[in-house]
């Protein structure tokens, strides 16, 4: 019962330090974690090739204001400054459009690596685990794949925040998921039984995500492939609904338990051993800061769940009223 499995996971506190061996992180996860983010660089650099390709292009020049320009003769000069601005500002618009496009293509790559290394290591997890098992499981899978999010979302702060004006929202995102990843590559006691799920499967529902993002920011997209954009948008929510809110809710209250139990026992033991006071507040911190990153993306993932069935409704509710009165309405020939 919950008793003696507290008793257990505190039982496997006692005596162990609070991190892993430096020489686990030196060797295994610090180069991990910096080829994961030459990766992304990669793959973000070569999108760039294909990108033009899946954009629509860009609108053409503005001929006729030209030439009302030249026939008017009044402020020749003030109309080509004019209109160099357009053009310039237009040409800004491209180039951000193709930074986002490429970007969202890194994510659509990198997310399915890592939902494809979730499934498949959370295929080999026990499927009612004991304290041991929560704790140390899947590992070193489980920290590969830590170090994967590492340094997926170290590389995605900086090119969303200086490339594609990614919104702070999902900026804090990143934020917490590198706490959360942190604790699960570094941490003794790191709840790692849990990672190929949070750290790989629900990357899956991001895959489909990428291709609502890049018709959203392309519209003409959307009104050139509207059945496309339906089966998109279809397929992001079931995947969503399914992994980030009926699969994960369960799961983050059973590894918040277990994570909290942990925390709280491993900083005591460590203090009742002689640990230095100075370790045992940093871990402290470091332990809260993981308990409430992870209660910020369960309600991240709420707060979106909401918006994806409220999307859900408005988009289907307009299918079927053009499915049931689809023939009344359309205009007929004179």
């Amino acid at each position: 019962d919950d008793t003696e499995r507290q008793a257990e996971l505190v039982r496997l506190t006692q005596g162990r330090p609070l991190l892993l061996p430096w020489a686990h992180v030196r060797d295994r996860a610090l180069p991990q974690i910096v080829a994961a983010a030459a990766v992304c660089g990669l793959i973000y650099t070569l999108a760039f090739a294909v990108i033009d390709g899946i954009l629509p292009p860009p609108p053409p020049p503005e001929e006729e204001e030209e030439e009302k320009a030249k026939m008017n003769g009044n402020g020749n000069g003030n109309d080509d400054a004019t209109q160099n601005k357009k053009q310039q500002q237009q040409r800004l618009r491209r180039q951000l459009q193709r930074r986002r496009g490429c970007y969202q293509i890194t994510h659509m790559v990198v997310n399915a690596l890592l939902a494809a290394a979730g499934f498949y290591y959370n295929g080999q997890t026990p499927p009612h685990p004991t304290a041991a098992e929560s704790i140390a499981s899947n590992h070193p899978a489980a920290s590969s794949l830590g170090a994967a999010q590492l340094g997926y979302q170290l590389w995605a702060i900086p090119v969303g925040l200086l490339f594609v004006q990614e919104d702070a929202l999902m900026l804090w995102h990143h934020a917490c998921v590198i706490v959360a990843a942190s604790y699960i590559s570094f941490s003794t006691n790191g709840m790692r039984y849990w990672a190929p799920f949070f750290l790989g499967c629900v990357e899956l529902s991001s895959v489909p995500l990428v291709g609502v993002n890049i018709m959203k920011q392309n519209q003409a997209l959307v009104r050139r492939y509207p059945r496309w954009h339906l089966t998109v948008r279809t397929t992001f929510a079931v995947l969503f609904l399914w992994l980030r809110v009926y699969m994960f809710l369960p799961r983050i209250l059973l590894n918040s338990r277990d994570q909290f139990v942990t925390w709280w026992y491993a900083v005591d033991r460590h203090n009742d051993n002689g640990g230095s006071s100075s370790g045992v507040l940093w871990f402290q911190i470091f332990g809260a800061s993981v308990f409430a990153s992870s209660w910020f993306l369960t309600f991240l993932q709420l707060h979106w769940g909401f918006l994806v069935v409220k999307g859900f409704v408005k988009v289907y509710s307009g299918v079927f009223k053009k499915l049931l009165g689809g023939g009344s309405t359309k205009p007929k020939r004179a």
